[in-house]
């Protein structure tokens, strides 16, 4: 069996991903995380390590065919703190992986690499594109930072030490409680956690296919976010983080159903380019606005409790 790798196996991401590999009955997964999940218990050989401690992490690295780095540090106070988890941990498994001949390599960035904000760069944006993480607060500039010196450290180890590396930006795709909230995301740069983990399996099932990995370059970037319709012309039609026009001119029968809600505006950063995740992965998201307005009309969720609280709020 193929033996495989999870770093932030216990992470939102982690656990989905492990859930979906572990059903294709062909991988044998060791996971890595600070603490354990118990919806993945029984299912990988668990361990618990920081991955900023190198020598906590050289004894599991033995025998592993491909490793998928999804840990990270979304949220800390300080750029040390991002540096320690994200910058240096990404280093230590790059180390690990060199001294142990490991020559794939999954590792999940961000789109936050480049920016947080293309809303003024030409739509859709695609990998070529080249910026610096912008500062929204401090959080959000270091997290940035770090995922672009995850990128550079992968890049090097693929040009000097030939370890073959995906990396994958996907926009943001942590759980939300109420599903209507997900109805106003996917308007914007949000995207289901299945179709990110989805994104994830199709770039391990690539790199190890011999023949398919040959065909593609050593180190390739590639965007995973939700699929907006949104043109570059459509610009115009956002004024102040409100984006009700834009929704209206795409989905005029959904957009009517969440303004009831309160809809106004969302997570939004620009528009990507999904045609090289389309053409080297062959995924592409399947769950959008549009399936999620049939899944509400399907289910018949009307959101009565959230529509009448909005209603009593503006009136």
């Amino acid at each position: 069996m193929v033996n495989i790798l999870i770093t932030g196996s216990s992470g939102y991401l982690g656990e989905n991903l492990i859930l979906k590999l572990f059903k294709q009955k062909k991988y044998k997964i060791t996971g890595i995380d600070i603490k354990p999940n118990k919806k993945t218990e029984g299912l990988i050989r668990f361990v618990n390590a920081d991955i900023s401690n190198g020598e906590a992490l050289k004894q599991n690295l033995n025998n592993i065919d491909v490793i998928c780095h999804c840990a990270s540090l979304l949220h800390g106070n300080t750029k040390e703190s991002f540096k320690s988890i994200n910058i240096d941990g990404t280093m230590n498994i790059y180390n690990l992986a060199k001294e142990n001949a490991v020559k794939k390599i999954v590792l999940t960035s961000s789109v936050g690499a480049i920016s947080m904000d293309l809303r003024n760069q030409k739509w859709p944006v695609n990998e070529n594109h080249i910026s610096d993480p912008n500062n929204f607060g401090v959080s959000p500039y270091h997290y940035g930072e770090s995922k672009k010196s995850q990128e550079h450290i992968a890049k090097t180890f693929a040009d000097k030490f030939n370890i073959q590396t995906i990396v994958l930006r996907p926009c943001t795709f942590f759980a939300v409680e109420d599903a209507h909230e997900i109805g106003f995301r996917l308007t914007g740069s949000y995207a289901v956690v299945d179709d990110i983990a989805n994104a994830h399996v199709a770039a391990i099932d690539l790199l190890l296919d011999k023949q398919k990995s040959e065909s593609i370059n050593k180190f390739e970037i590639i965007f995973i976010t939700n699929n907006l319709p949104y043109k570059d012309s459509d610009k115009r039609l956002i004024r102040d983080g409100n984006m009700r026009k834009i929704v209206s001119k795409y989905w005029p029968e959904g957009s009517k159903f969440i303004f009831e809600l309160g809809y106004k505006r969302t997570i939004f950063s620009g528009v990507y380019d999904l045609s090289k995740a389309k053409k080297i992965l062959n995924w592409e998201p399947s769950f959008n606005f549009n399936e999620w307005y049939n899944y509400c009309k399907e289910k018949n969720l009307t959101f009565e409790n959230r529509k009448q609280k909005y209603k009593k709020k503006n009136h």
